[in-house]
């Protein structure tokens, strides 16, 4: 499983600056989710080839945070592999793929369903706090980049506390 996607997509976000765009409940056909995310959210899917997995991500810029959405969607989350190991394997993708360290990691539900709550921090100056969760077949990831001296921002907490699945 692949999560340089959505990371890519992150650090063109948080390259760009702009307005503060008003949050608005996004709630895509089929995703089984849904989050208060400002600006209007580009969709960008990947096929991952021989895992049989496909990864829908969604992002959107607001007040030169990127914020980003989505679920990776595979048969093979729900054939026989331990929930923490996927959830391990995911944060060491997203570590692996890009220029961050890990700061923190809490264990947490989201929905009743187990994940995982990440703060990390690259040498570039920003700070990007990271939940995943499995849900089915899904692995969920909702997130936000910023600047580090944004990175106590209640915008932060807000849009990562207003994510819910809605559906399994």
């Amino acid at each position: 499983m692949r999560t340089s996607i959505w990371l890519s997509a992150l650090i063109v976000l948080f390259t760009l600056a702009g307005c503060n765009k008003a949050p608005a409940e996004f709630s895509p056909p089929g995703g089984n989710f849904k989050v208060s995310m400002p600006g209007k959210p580009t969709e960008k899917t990947q096929d991952h080839g021989n895992s049989a997995a496909t990864t829908h991500l969604y992002a959107s810029e607001s007040g030169g945070m990127g914020y980003i959405v989505g679920y990776t969607e595979s048969a093979n989350f729900t054939a026989g592999i331990a929930t923490d190991k996927l959830l391990d394997a995911a944060r060491d993708g997203a570590l692996q793929s890009s220029s961050f360290k890990l700061l923190s990691e809490q264990r947490i539900t989201v929905d009743g369903n187990p994940g995982r709550d990440l703060s990390m921090r690259n040498g570039q100056g920003y700070t990007m706090r990271l939940k995943l969760a499995v849900a089915g077949d899904r692995l969920y990831q909702v997130g936000v980049a910023a600047k580090n001296d944004e990175a106590s921002s209640p915008k932060i907490e807000t849009y990562v506390q207003s994510f819910h699945i809605t559906g399994k």
